[in-house]
């Protein structure tokens, strides 16, 4: 008889436990889903494509640089020589039509997915980007109208180009690590497999008692 009840008694509370670790499980692995699903929006909805503007618009520059006086690496400031009329037009053209629109995409994203950022507060390299491509929207306008009296922004990118370039590398490096490892927990191979391992064990203790 005690042996019977000894049995009875250990096998609820095998199955108690067993239950409590489910559900512990359970809601790690949402806790989980639910971090991963952030992580693949701020990877796919901000800095993937951030970083892809910046990266087409650095090489964009490059290119520039190559035709529009080779080995120079300004045209306005610095006490370089003045660009002539039709050096002049050509770097209103790369402007108005290679940079203007990857900035307007990344100024909109950055605006409308501040929510997905990692950082408490928007970085300043960021506001930078998106205060130049303001700036740029006043002069585009001005070129339209066929003033052409204001040739530059107040900010060169270069000026702010290299912190922007650390700050989203690192920051879409750091958000791939955190997918590859959420991917891995929340996998059958991982988080599930760990579970049926739970509930086996637990199912061979109530046999041997």
């Amino acid at each position: 008889m005690n042996t019977t009840l000894l049995t009875g008694a250990i096998s609820v509370t095998l199955a108690v436990v067993t239950y409590g670790l489910n559900r512990y499980s359970t809601l790690q692995l949402m806790r989980r889903q639910a971090r991963l699903e952030r992580v693949n929006r701020q990877l796919s909805e901000l800095y993937g494509p951030l970083l892809s503007i910046f990266s087409v618009s650095k090489i964009s520059i490059e290119s520039l640089r190559s035709k529009l006086r080779p080995g120079q690496d300004r045209y306005f400031r610095g006490g370089v020589p003045p660009l002539t009329d039709s050096e002049y037009a050509q770097w209103r053209a790369w402007l108005v039509h290679v940079f203007g629109p990857g900035n307007r995409r990344a100024r909109d994203l950055i605006y409308d997915k501040a929510d997905l950022l990692l950082d408490q507060d928007i970085p300043a390299c960021l506001l930078a980007w998106c205060a130049q491509t303001q700036e740029y929207e006043v002069i585009f306008k001005q070129w339209e109208d066929g003033d052409y009296s204001e040739a530059d922004a107040t900010r060169e990118f270069s000026e702010f180009a290299p912190e922007l370039e650390t700050y989203l590398n690192q920051s879409y490096r750091l958000l791939k690590d955190q997918q590859n490892a959420l991917l891995q927990s929340t996998s059958p191979s991982g988080w599930f497999a760990l579970r049926v391992r739970r509930a086996t064990d637990a199912d061979s203790y109530a046999r041997l008692a």
